[in-house]
């Protein structure tokens, strides 16, 4: 979901250098850019904001603009699960799918905690693991559909079946069953953003 992106040209102009540096840097592997099949180059903002971090160049405030853009296309997504494995693994599962760029992915080990910040995040969707300490999954859900009943939750569990008796006292989107296939979990998240 490469919203804005740019040319050579365009990101030569914008940076103020020449546009022979811009096809360098390139060459160089330095400045990553996705290639058309018109032998030219696209660049996603997001490749150049990573490019001038790595060499400490400022951002221009052209390019932040389109950034500031980009950052507010994606998907916020929170993840709740105690195991910090599980919550990398699905951060891998986005970067793996090349799904990193569409998502703000937000990860608490605390249903507590990620209650606490709902407010501040705004998500489009909550994957939720049922057995946490402190307070299970289950309470979470509540809270959460108590507080934003349209909130797309898909419950992340070894215990998430129909059969569960105690889920059908919460409202989710879906189910998913630990332990998953990246590739069917990507395309089930994918499913669920798109209402299907």
């Amino acid at each position: 979901m490469y919203k804005n992106s740019l040319t050579t040209n365009q990101l030569a102009k914008i940076l103020n250098v020449s546009q022979s540096l811009i096809l360098k840097w390139l060459k160089e592997g330095k400045l990553k850019a996705i290639p058309l099949p018109s032998k030219r180059n696209k660049i996603p903002v997001n490749f150049v904001n990573d490019f001038l971090k790595e060499y400490n160049m400022p951002v221009p405030p052209e390019l932040q603009k389109l950034i500031d853009q980009e950052e507010e296309q994606k998907v916020n997504i929170v993840v709740i699960d105690d195991e910090l494995a599980i919550i990398n693994l699905i951060k891998n599962a986005f970067k793996y799918s090349m799904k990193e760029n569409e998502y703000n992915v937000f990860e608490f080990q605390s249903g507590i905690e990620a209650i606490m910040e709902m407010d501040k995040i705004k998500p489009d969707l909550v994957l939720l693991d049922l057995e946490m300490p402190e307070i299970d999954g289950f309470e979470v859900c509540k809270k959460l559909n108590d507080k934003y009943p349209d909130l797309k939750i898909v419950i992340v569990s070894i215990h998430a079946n129909e059969e569960n008796e105690k889920l059908k006292s919460v409202q989710y989107t879906d189910l998913i069953q630990k332990p998953f296939r990246v590739k069917e979990f990507v395309e089930r998240i994918d499913k669920v953003l798109n209402g299907e």
